[in-house]
């Protein structure tokens, strides 16, 4: 139990709020934390978190002017002023939501991007069976170059990202750029790798439906999946 919960307050924000079981009470904390979790927008886990150690914080503050000699009423108006208001603190909570979303976002579209190599070359060996429907001609040959460029840059931008969102934020603060930097990525790439693979297919005549639905769902999708958590994370970085 969180100190949160031993004030009577609910550190998810309005997560507590319609059960039937109780009713939080309210005070000045937990109208805070409330009104707090309600401005913040991200992932739920992270989003959660802040929320409790914002909540937490506040108890502790609370607590210690208790301590001093004041009455809780009094001592959590006192906490929930130096705190600040929800218009001042909500920023910095939300870039490290933005920061979040957007590791989130690059994993995901990385997660993606790596089955790509065995289903081309490998496993089901997509691109032997497109250019065994097709003739070998200059077109091919460039097609073929593009499509290897554009998954190279790609995969070299994700990893990129990753980087910049994880390990090197620990190096300097990321900060809502690169959030809205790495959410316009992920859309941008995982638009542009299925549509050049579209073109290709579609130049090269003799390539038979079940190769079209096979790369619809084994790349289609996953870049799909890539655009929504693409633009979640453009939401969540504002």
């Amino acid at each position: 139990m969180t100190r949160a919960h031993e004030m009577g307050g609910c550190p998810d924000g309005a997560a507590g709020v319609g059960r039937a079981t109780m009713t939080p009470m309210t005070t000045p904390v937990t109208d805070h934390v409330r009104e707090l979790g309600a401005a913040l927008r991200g992932p739920q886990r992270v989003r959660r978190g802040l929320v409790r150690e914002a909540a937490d914080h506040l108890a502790d503050a609370t607590d210690a002017y208790v301590a001093a000699g004041l009455d809780r009423a009094a001592a959590e108006r006192r906490a929930v002023a130096d705190f600040g208001t929800v218009a001042e603190v909500a920023p910095a909570f939300q870039t490290t939501l933005a920061v979040a979303s957007s590791r989130r976002t690059a994993w995901a579209f990385l997660l993606g991007l790596l089955p790509q190599p065995f289903l081309w070359d490998k496993g089901l060996n997509l691109s032997a069976r497109a250019d065994d429907a097709t003739p070998d001609s200059a077109l091919t040959a460039v097609l073929d170059t593009g499509i290897e460029m554009v998954g190279a840059a790609i995969f070299v931008g994700t990893v990129l990202s990753l980087v910049a969102t994880g390990i090197g934020n620990r190096w300097w603060h990321a900060g809502v750029p690169v959030a809205r930097a790495t959410g316009r990525f992920a859309v941008v790439a995982a638009l542009a790798l299925p549509a050049t693979v579209l073109v290709s297919m579609t130049l090269t005549p003799g390539t038979d439906a079940l190769l079209w639905l096979e790369v619809a769902v084994l790349l289609g999708g996953p870049m799909a999946l890539s655009v929504v958590l693409g633009r979640r994370c453009l939401a969540v970085a504002g």
